[in-house]
């Protein structure tokens, strides 16, 4: 049997935005890991002089804790990003929905059912 893997996977679209990938079980410690991730690729993009949006793909998640839902709202205030999309299940796109309105983000943090509106609403107005 396949042992299930767990962790965060982080990349530059060829579109333009910052891209992370959640699967399994996550914890304070694979989010720190995922906002360390898009700390260094948002630089990058200021380098540019570009704007950061960030695509989050939660399909794959199979549990979060505090300590997960702290780092994330950390990752949200320190992260210089324009927006940040999340698309996946429903109990998780009312968790993260909550913890932009706690990290006072919810103009730019948002989360959705498909990829498709995920992105759509992530290069709006850009």
């Amino acid at each position: 049997m396949d042992k299930l893997i767990s962790g965060v996977t982080t990349f530059m679209n060829p579109a333009g935005f910052v891209e992370q990938h959640y699967i399994g079980a996550q914890t304070g410690r694979t989010v720190s890991t995922a906002v360390a991730a898009d700390m260094k690729l948002v630089k990058k993009l200021q380098k540019q002089n570009k704007e950061a949006l960030i695509l989050v793909d939660l399909t794959e998640v199979t549990s979060t804790n505090l300590q997960s839902h702290k780092a994330a709202i950390k990752g949200m205030t320190i992260v210089p990003y324009r927006r940040v999309s999340i698309y996946g299940p429903l109990p998780l796109r009312i968790l993260l929905n909550t913890l932009g309105i706690v990290a006072d983000r919810h103009e730019n943090v948002k989360a959705f059912a498909t990829r498709s509106e995920a992105i759509e609403w992530l290069k709006k107005g850009s």
